[in-house]
């Protein structure tokens, strides 16, 4: 559902990140206490986010971590493997006590604001378990550069994955990583239950997103667009009146003394709802009519037995919740809570609590507030 959307927002976010060198002075990179040479590709400040940004090669290599660009997919993955002889780490990953890190995976596509982490541990046994779980930023993980045509990736980010400190002296421009006296490694994950129960519930966080961005879970038709006449400009009602006639933009213009729409706004057909109470109806798989009332007022237009999401003048897609983000905060009696991120323009704004309760075979998103 929503491919050529998800199309388009990929695109845009590609282009969006793409970015020219920072003009400063070289910039230094010590592992361990030892200067890694950069011969063709060098790091720089990234001016959009202030950060210092690697050849996702380079690092890799200074970290002893493989990397794989998949181009097709846009997807960076770092990863390492784990033995005794290498300096295998220890962690409390689990609720169940330490167990023996045997791979860490880091991956992350450009432009996105959350990348995958994925471990795997064994124990005593030699019984292997894998646990993955995503994590939210409030900036880009990973920059394509015009100049060079490589992609780059915040050193920090990737570094304290890895269990590395980082520090940076501005003075003599340089960044210090090590890892000489860690033992532990990046995010310490949820418990499997927490984490059972986040995949659960990410198609509701994922119909609260649809709902924020203006969009409750509609299949849009964006190859075909229409436009809309009106009675009178009475009828027109500043925008929130309906159009008389709907046409293809395609095609000639409806002749006649109509009201045209003075802010020109687009009509796009909705292929799996016919009305806007079956918007509701599907929303209600999801949350409760508290919530779908708060974000849906019958937005979308009823024309000849069809559903169409109109686009205006205004802005849409400034504020996201962020589905990945979502991180468990507790359970009380029945009720289990969690927190996702709210992004304004790319940036954080603030954090929600989602209170969800199981009604029949369902979790529902039962209420929604600010943290």
């Amino acid at each position: 559902m929503k491919k050529c959307i998800i199309s388009m927002i990929t695109i845009l976010l590609f282009f969006c990140f793409m970015t020219t060198v920072y003009a400063a002075d070289e910039i230094n990179i010590i592992v361990n206490g030892k200067k890694i040479e950069f011969t063709q590709n060098k790091p720089y400040i990234f001016d959009r986010d202030n950060r210092v940004v690697v050849p996702i090669k380079e690092i890799a290599e200074a970290i002893e971590a493989e990397v794989v660009y998949d181009e097709e997919k846009n997807i960076i993955t770092f990863s390492k493997k784990y033995d005794i002889n290498n300096g295998a780490f220890y962690d409390n990953f689990f609720d169940d006590g330490k167990e023996f890190l045997t791979l860490y995976q880091v991956s992350f596509r450009c432009g996105e604001l959350a990348y995958w982490v994925y471990l795997e541990t064994s124990d005593n046994n030699g019984n292997v378990v894998g646990q993955g779980e995503w994590f939210g930023i409030s900036d880009c993980i990973s920059i394509y550069n015009m100049d060079t045509e490589k992609v780059f990736v915040p050193i920090k980010y990737v570094a304290e994955e890895f269990g590395y400190t980082v520090t940076w002296d501005a003075k003599t421009a340089t960044v210090t990583l090590s890892n000489e006296n860690t033992k532990t490694m990046g995010h310490k994950l949820g418990s499997k239950q927490n984490h059972a129960f986040l995949s659960e519930i990410m198609p509701n966080i994922q119909a609260l997103s649809e709902c924020v961005e203006e969009m409750f879970c509609a299949d849009v038709d964006f190859n075909e667009e229409y436009a809309g006449v009106y009675q009178s400009e009475q009828q027109y009602d500043d925008g929130s009146g309906k159009p008389i006639i709907l046409y293809n933009v395609k095609e000639e213009a409806p002749k006649g003394d109509y009201f045209r729409d003075p802010t020109e706004s687009s009509y796009y057909s909705v292929r799996n709802l016919k009305t806007n109470e079956e918007v509701r109806q599907y929303l209600r798989n999801y949350m409760t009519d508290d919530i779908i009332n708060k974000w849906f007022h019958n937005d979308f237009l009823e024309y000849n037995g069809n559903l169409y999401l109109r686009r205006g003048s205004r802005g849409y897609g400034a504020v996201v919740c962020h589905a990945h983000s979502g991180k468990f905060l507790e359970q009380k009696d029945d009720k289990y809570y969690i927190t996702v991120d709210f992004l304004y323009f790319d940036d954080f704004d603030h954090k929600e609590v989602l209170e969800f309760t199981r009604i029949g075979e369902k979790w529902i998103i039962t209420k929604e507030y600010e943290l």
